[in-house]
């Protein structure tokens, strides 16, 4: 079973080899089956006839098959030994494609993984369990911490300043002397350098930085800060977006200087954000003056802690689900206060309206609410009603009032139902935060887990407060077996401060559910199912669990306090997830033209030094067709970001975060819920990445030659 495996923006299904439309998706049920057997290619002919049919119905030829003259045909699945000894080679050129999943489906390896010897699975919360809805959450924390930095002095100009999705990505590293955001490769030579939303030109790049390189000495000495993170997109474009506007808008001056030590001292503390005393006057002036491009980084950098560290701003995604629920609730008093709620929006057109609304008493409230008038003209779609048009014509308006009031008593009887089931569900469907993802495919895949007797393990950073409300949200009334979402868990730390829960740690405490209070507890020889514990360190989890080594994978989405830390120190088998894999791959998908003309070009390249030599004392002039080339790789890159381009390469250079990815990730998606499209036995099996003698060897590999 090898494949150089990846997760969906949808959440994936479980119909192999196939793809389904998002308006198509099957429902995943609970509970495992068992493996198909019978001939090898079964299944290989049954998806080739199945696109064969789909080729046909679209008109077009399918090409001619292969497999009806092959030895392939008749070996069984899985092959016997006596198969595999008498079976004989196809020619390279001959051998149909190796299967592979559907890209956005699929799990990619770095290093080989038998599912099957995997006995813990491991999760964090944040960005991998929890999916914070992009680009809302960030724009959140952008103007939470633009709101901060007002409170300790920063001009209130920057208010106006808003978070683009569009400019930042992860793997930049900020230089705090220079307040330039820097991509570098993977050996430290960089690629792209932007000051504010400027992009620098090589040879102003090369002012700053003479030999083009960030070295290891200047990275260990914290002149450059890694934002490698998630949760530091925000903070990567309003470190920007402040640089621009300071330097341009403001009385402020950005300098080089650093501020020293007892400059710093007699600061005040972030801490006092909120009080009365560190507060602007609303009538004060612009404030003039400098600030280092250092000051600014420690600035953003406390007021992007504090707003995530003091509750502010799960506060505010607590707050989406009121807020929702109560458009819900209104949603539902308009409902059942108008009777003609097809022709909300003709009330002001219509005169016969007022003739036909002897059952609305409440007939003026339909002008309360655009929003709400558009949800009951949509509802009214789904009963097949047509009066959904502003422009109805008059001559019809007794006819279709008539049947307005039908078909809102319909409805009203469907609200009632669905209302009904949800609450016996429990499923609080209507009740969603603004910011989180919630699918029911996550309890089915938490419960394929249980069923095959893993053990599962939650350890994430956050508090339980909020652990427990994000969980109870995504997990909560799916599945009778499980009443609460710890059911689905063996042991569940939160608190762990993780990368420092992998070295020396914390002291182990237990969490009260009830009040969501800390005690110091004893625990001896076994983390007790059901309860929450806060804190600890590996060395007690491995002691009371014997979770150790390859025996463990862990799936996170920080590179370093869940990938490196872990495998690292302790040899755990990981899965990073990326989200912006989404994204890379359907660029990638999208810009197959652009990547065609760039190897046609790059094939231009290398047959014009055809034959060349060292006898050969004329270069050619192959000014133009750098010039193409350069068009050609920038219109790449800025199909992925116009700032940045891709997270994992420029050109034929791998990024810093890619060699991260490749060297730490054993295996790597956009979400972890694509392990639903594979056995829990699968074996992962790694591509071997031939060195450059090797890939041209492998190129001409045929014996039928």
């Amino acid at each position: 079973m090898a494949e150089n495996n990846n997760v969906s923006p949808t959440t994936p299904n479980l119909t192999s080899g196939t793809s389904t439309p998002p308006h198509q998706k099957p429902h995943l049920t609970t509970g495992l089956r068992t493996s198909s057997s019978g001939l090898l290619m079964d299944k290989r002919r049954q998806d080739e006839e199945k696109h064969s049919a789909e080729q046909a119905a679209m008109g077009k030829k399918s090409p001619t098959k292969l497999f009806s003259a092959y030895s392939l045909n008749d070996l069984s699945n899985p092959p016997t030994d006596e198969e595999l000894n008498n079976y004989k080679d196809l020619p390279a050129s001959s051998l149909p494609p190796i299967h592979k999943r559907e890209k956005l489906r699929r799990v990619f390896v770095n290093r080989d993984i038998k599912l099957d010897r995997i006995e813990f699975f491991g999760f964090d919360m944040d960005y991998t369990l929890a999916v914070y809805n992009s680009p809302d959450f960030e724009e959140l924390a952008y103007d939470m911490v633009l709101d901060k930095l007002i409170e300790i002095g920063y001009p209130k100009s920057i208010r106006k300043l808003k978070y683009d999705p569009h400019f930042p990505t992860r793997g930049l590293f900020l230089d705090r002397e220079l307040g330039n955001l820097l991509k570098i490769d993977s050996f430290g030579n960089i690629i792209i350098c932007v000051h504010g939303r400027t992009t620098l030109s090589k040879n102003r790049t090369a002012e700053f930085y003479p030999s083009m390189r960030v070295s290891s000495d200047e990275i260990a000495r914290n002149r450059f800060y890694l934002l490698n993170t998630l949760f530091t997109l925000p903070e990567a474009c309003l470190y920007a977006d402040l640089v621009d506007h300071l330097e341009r808008e403001s009385g402020l001056r950005l300098t080089e200087e650093v501020a020293d030590e007892q400059q710093q001292m007699n600061s005040p503390p972030l801490s006092s954000l909120g009080s009365e005393s560190a507060r602007i006057d609303e009538n004060s002036h612009q404030p003039e003056g400098d600030l280092s491009f250092s000051n600014l980084f420690q600035d953003v950098r406390t007021a992007c802690d504090l707003v995530h560290n003091d509750g502010s701003l799960k506060t505010r995604v607590f707050n989406s689900q009121i807020n929702n629920n109560n458009n819900n609730n209104n949603n539902n008093n308009n409902n059942n206060n108008n009777n003609n709620n097809n022709n909300n929006n003709n009330n002001n057109n219509n005169n016969n309206n007022n003739n036909n609304n002897n059952n609305n008493n409440n007939n003026n409230n339909n002008n309360n609410n655009n929003n709400n008038n558009n949800n009951n003209n949509n509802n009214n779609n789904n009963n097949n009603n047509n009066n959904n048009n502003k422009k109805n014509n008059n001559n019809n308006n007794n006819n279709n009032n008539n049947n307005n009031n039908n078909n809102n008593n319909n409805n009203k009887n469907n609200n009632n139902n669905n209302n009904n089931n949800n609450n016996n569900n429990n499923n609080n469907n209507n009740n969603k935060f603004l910011y989180i993802r919630k699918t029911p495919d996550m309890p089915v895949f938490f419960d394929r887990l249980r069923q095959n007797k893993n053990k599962v393990f939650l350890l994430t950073n956050s508090e339980f407060y909020y652990t427990n409300k994000v969980m109870s949200y995504m997990m909560n009334g799916y599945n009778p077996n499980y009443p609460s979402w710890r059911d689905y868990f063996d042991v569940i730390i939160v608190g762990a401060d993780k990368p420092r829960f992998f070295s020396e740690g914390t002291t182990i405490r237990e969490v009260d559910t009830e009040t969501g209070n800390l005690r110091i507890t004893n625990v001896k020889d076994r983390f007790e199912p059901g309860k929450v514990y806060h804190g600890g360190s590996l060395s007690l989890f491995q002691k009371l669990t014997g979770a150790k080594g390859s025996r463990v994978l862990y799936i996170g989405d920080h590179i370093f306090a869940d990938i490196i830390k872990s495998k690292k120190t302790h040899g755990w088998r990981n899965l990073l997830v990326v989200p912006e894999l989404q994204h890379e791959l359907e660029v990638m998908n999208q810009q197959k033209d652009t990547t065609i003309h760039l190897m046609n070009l790059e094939f231009i390249r290398a047959e014009i030094y055809r034959g060349l030599d060292s006898e050969s004392t004329t270069p050619p002039d192959i000014e133009v067709l750098h010039q193409h080339l350069k068009a050609t790789n920038d219109k790449l890159n800025f199909a992925y970001n116009k700032y940045f381009g891709s997270l994992f390469k420029n050109g034929s250079k791998s990024t810093f975060f890619s060699m991260q990815v490749q060297r730490y990730a054993d295996l790597y998606t956009s979400d972890y819920l694509n392990l639903l499209n594979y056995p829990l036995f699968y074996h992962f099996c790694a591509n071997s990445l031939p060195l450059p003698h090797e890939s041209s060897s492998f190129s001409s590999f045929d014996t039928s030659n």
